[in-house]
């Protein structure tokens, strides 16, 4: 019988792997499989990337990509194509000759086959039921992920979030792949009262518009947005917002985690400006009418004190009467011209969404502040996704 086949008919405890690409997520990790043991969870191993030795004969195999199925090869070039998308729109990126994207080309080419095979050696040798990763989404969590399922080792997914202060735990993804329902009357099991949506045409004739810059590898931009390629172009956009609408005024906050400069872009334009770096998004959210965002938390944020909301990409919080989401200029004007009339969020719709990710998918806490209630809980929530 074959170590597929293995994994498969493999009925006993479950024995869960858990990943670890960075010194926070092996802190957190090593933590947790204390917490994990002590609630006498099935067999814990921890995976240092890091660590994880040399394989020799993984080298030579990555060598010969003909060793790859059909479905392998094409699904490791997608992620280095994404890789390679991610590194090309940042600044630097774009100053970069053909020739060296060429050669990065070929050499993360070589380390995602690479990658694969050290990996399928080790599942191979195992007999893990399941994989716990740290978003899932950067090049080496989702190579890794492609030789699990190989083995058909089921995956995890944590990730911080969505509400301030949580995380969550998924066995499907994060973020928008997280596969929360988008049926408006899901939630209305989850809120008290009628639907009704509130009308409220803006005071004054012109408005101010908050718009979240994200960081410029954000996997979210990249994974989950089909229109909108990254903030440059996302100012693009804005910058015909403003010549089409005369009453708008944009204000930019850049991500505070992001190297990237915009130098070039903050006087650019007479109605869109950038916040300085102490304001605070609770500040830009009291002096805004709307929030505009490709897919950023801040959306969620900004739906947790009832600001009308435009995204421009998938996200988790895409939900009908609570959002409007659109994927081209036109349906943003439009969504413009609706908040204008008057348009805003269900606020029942809405309620009911929030309680259901405070009470019913999130958990309170966070990567830096691991509680031992936090852990017993994110426990919890794990073996309740293993049975």
């Amino acid at each position: 019988m074959n170590n597929k086949t293995n994994h498969q008919n493999n009925k006993g405890r479950a024995k869960l792997a858990l990943l670890s690409c960075s010194r926070s997520q092996l802190s957190y990790f090593s933590k947790l499989s204390e917490q994990l043991k002590k609630d006498n969870f099935a067999e814990i191993i921890l995976l240092n990337h890091k660590k994880i030795k040399i394989h020799l004969f993984a080298c030579v195999q990555a060598v010969w990509g003909n060793l790859l199925s059909d479905a392998e090869k094409t699904k490791i070039k997608q992620q280095v194509d994404l890789y390679i998308r991610r590194k090309k729109y940042t600044s630097a990126g774009q100053k970069r000759k053909q020739w060296y994207w060429r050669v990065v080309l070929k050499t993360q080419s070589y380390m995602g086959f690479y990658l694969f095979f050290r990996y399928k050696h080790i599942f191979q040798r195992s007999d893990y039921s399941h994989l716990l990763v740290w978003n899932g989404k950067k090049f080496y969590q989702a190579i890794v992920i492609i030789a699990a399922k190989n083995y058909h080792i089921k995956c995890l997914y944590m990730e911080t979030g969505p509400l301030p202060g949580y995380m969550q735990v998924s066995q499907h993804g994060v973020d928008a792949s997280s596969q929360l329902p988008k049926n408006t009357d899901f939630y209305m099991q989850y809120s008290s009262g009628e639907k009704s949506s509130l009308i409220q045409k803006p005071e004054s004739e012109n408005l101010i518009v908050f718009v979240p810059f994200q960081v410029v590898e954000d996997s979210n931009i990249y994974c989950h947005s089909s229109w909108i390629t990254n903030m440059r172009h996302l100012y693009e956009e804005l910058e015909k917002c403003a010549n089409q609408f005369s009453q708008l005024f944009f204000v930019i906050k850049e991500h505070p985690a992001c190297s990237e400069v915009y130098e070039d872009l903050k006087r650019r334009h007479s109605k869109i400006t950038f916040a300085p770096p102490q304001a605070s998004i609770s500040e830009l959210f009291a002096k805004s009418d709307f929030v505009i965002t490709v897919n950023s938390t801040v959306g969620l944020e900004a739906l947790l004190v009832g600001k009308p909301l435009i995204t421009l990409g998938d996200a988790l919080y895409n939900i009908d009467e609570v959002v409007q989401s659109v994927s081209t200029v036109e349906g943003l004007y439009q969504a413009i011209n609706k908040i204008f009339d008057g348009w805003q969020p269900n606020h029942q719709i809405l309620q009911g969404f929030l309680n259901y990710l405070k009470n019913n998918y999130a958990i309170e806490g966070n990567m830096d502040v691991s509680t031992h209630k936090q852990l017993s809980n994110i426990s919890k929530s794990l073996c309740d996704l293993l049975e």
